[in-house]
């Protein structure tokens, strides 16, 4: 708990039991324990925690809500019979202080996309999905919308497993396997409650994904988050899976992708001025390299690291009437770039990201681990001196 991680792994390695921590989203190994040790002690969290301790050939899965002093969690338990032996993953999510409320300006959000987003969000109706890897902060970023909605004068359901977050307000529905149901149909009976604004913890399947569109097509405004690689990604998957309807229907659709680097601290971190290389690595086209400072990790007894939390990095696709015909007719990934780049004036994660470096808040070495360069981008260039213009909402081309 002190050390804030967000996931814990027990591995067998034959001599030892490795057992390393997932903090800020990067593995570090805390300590390697005799199997005399480790053994029992992974039999006894699976004992402890409801799964079988006697059955180590095959893998099992379960969630636990658990307190430490004052801290609330959830362990989300995995195991795995690997070739050295049976392996144990704990997931955590600590279950935040419903007297906190989240602002969408504490996401991390640039100035242009703050601006686009609350547009969004002010409009009636509309479907915004919002997409990214695992653990990549949908759900923070889901709840800021919500909280953002959260008037009088608008009724919001949610469809969630699990709730992560009590939200005073929110009429929230935790789905548990036990109830019965299908989570697809806790989703289609929120529709029943007759709100402005539904949300969906998560768009998993085919079935969740068409009733999200239902919802959507009756004017309602949705939110639901879903995982995937990327923005485009995104949109070729689901408009099989329900998605082309609402798209025909014109409805406005919005897709914020998202990834989790971690943050500079700012006790330590030292300035360095980029090389074009480095740049260029990553996309990025510059007219003078060093004309912005950026800023690198050091490490220092606060951090051990250089790095002291998380912060996400964006791309906010609008659909256009050009951009959504493209996808109804099955265009490729390259043509459906080019036109979000051209057309819905999209401003690639990478330059959102180094955008976030210009203001010291994470380094290049973090975009270069974590940062998906779109090789498409590079038919749509922008230098890096634009790109700070634009994110800092500047350039009236990108309103």
């Amino acid at each position: 708990m002190a050390d804030q991680a967000t996931a814990i792994y027990l591995e067998p390695q034959g001599l030892f039991m490795r057992v390393r921590y997932r903090i800020d989203g990067v593995l570090h190994q805390k300590t390697a324990l005799p199997p005399n040790l480790g053994l029992p002690m992974l039999s006894r969290i699976k004992q402890f925690c409801g799964l079988d301790a006697e059955n180590s050939s095959r893998p099992q899965h379960q969630r636990v809500r658990a307190q430490f002093n004052a801290t609330a969690f959830e362990l989300s338990l995995a195991t795995y019979p690997s070739v050295w032996g049976e392996s144990l993953a704990l997931n955590i999510k600590y279950t935040r202080d419903a007297a906190l409320p989240l602002k969408l300006d504490e996401l991390g959000l640039s100035p242009l996309y703050l601006r686009r987003l609350n547009r969004l969000l002010g409009h009636p109706g509309g479907l915004l999905i919002v997409t990214g890897p695992a653990r990549a902060g949908k759900s923070t970023t889901l709840y800021a919308a919500c909280q953002a909605l959260n008037l009088l004068s608008q009724l919001i359901v949610s469809a969630e497993n699990p709730v992560e977050q009590r939200l005073p307000g929110v009429l929230q529905g935790n789905w548990t396997p036990e109830a019965g149901d299908s989570f697809a149909q806790l989703i289609q009976s929120m529709g029943e409650m007759n709100p402005e604004v539904m949300m969906v913890s998560g768009l998993d399947t085919p079935e969740a994904v068409k009733a999200c569109v239902e919802l959507a097509l009756s004017g309602a405004k949705v939110m639901g988050a879903y995982q995937s690689f990327d923005t485009m990604g995104a949109l070729q998957r689901l408009v099989p899976q329900g998605l082309e309807a609402y798209l025909i229907a014109a409805g406005q659709t919005a897709i914020l992708s998202q990834r989790l680097v971690r943050r500079l601290c700012d006790l330590c971190k030292q300035p360095e001025i980029p090389s074009r290389e480095s740049l260029n690595a990553l996309g990025l086209r510059a007219v003078e390299p060093d004309a912005y400072t950026l800023w690198r990790a050091v490490g220092c007894g606060a951090c051990s690291q250089g790095y002291s939390g998380q912060l996400a990095i964006h791309e906010l696709l609008v659909a256009t009437e050009t951009l959504r015909e493209a996808i109804l007719a099955r265009r490729g990934s390259a043509a459906l770039r080019q036109l979000a780049r051209s057309q819905a004036r999209l401003i690639s994660m990478v330059e959102d990201g180094y955008f976030k470096a210009t203001q010291g808040l994470t380094s290049l070495a973090e975009l270069q681990r974590v940062a998906f360069v779109n090789e498409y981008d590079a038919d749509s260039p922008l230098q890096a001196e634009q790109v700070v213009s634009i994110c800092l909402g500047e350039d009236p081309a990108f309103a």
